[in-house]
């Protein structure tokens, strides 16, 4: 690949959250779209994302009844971080620090963010996605599989 630009595609990811069902868990999150389950797990190692750089977009579904909103600053809005280096609940403790995942931008007044993953480095993630209810920050941390560029 030398010299030339890294092949991409696309991901569109819709979240959709709702109150949850008792317990500590005050909202349910369900999520749809493309190389994620409802959990929110994304694996690029997959056919189709493999060996491409991921452009990720996520959008809070409609209706959102509860007034959902990603966090407007961009760099708070999504904390990502090694699976290996997470936090003591296996959570990110902070926002991304490093060059994996670029372009970390919130649009649309919340409604939407996007991101770039370069997913060359055959890691996994974890990742908060973090929203704004009620005046409360509410958070959400599934994890990303990367695919490699390496045999």
């Amino acid at each position: 690949m030398f010299g030339s630009k890294r092949k991409t595609t696309d991901a569109t990811i819709s979240v959709t959250i709702s109150k949850g069902s008792g317990g500590d868990r005050r909202y349910a999150f369900r999520y749809a779209g493309t190389f994620v389950d409802e959990k929110g797990n994304m694996d690029f190692t997959v056919d189709g994302a493999r060996k491409k750089a991921v452009r990720v977009k996520f959008e809070i579904a409609a209706p959102n009844a509860l007034g959902a909103k990603f966090l407007t600053q961009d760099d708070n809005a999504i904390w990502i971080v090694e699976k290996d280096k997470a936090g003591p609940d296996g959570c990110p403790q902070g926002p991304y620090k490093g060059d994996q995942f670029t372009g970390i931008a919130t649009q649309g007044g919340g409604r939407t963010l996007s991101l770039t993953d370069k997913n060359d480095d055959g890691k996994v993630y974890r990742y908060a996605l973090r929203f704004m209810i009620d005046g409360d920050t509410v958070v959400d941390d599934p994890e990303v599989r990367n695919g490699s560029d390496h045999p």
